[in-house]
């Protein structure tokens, strides 16, 4: 499981928001 991936994701999320 990478989760420098799942960062990427919930980082653009939270900018999202």
């Amino acid at each position: 499981i990478e989760r420098l991936e799942i960062f990427d994701e919930f980082e653009e999320w939270h900018m999202m928001q």
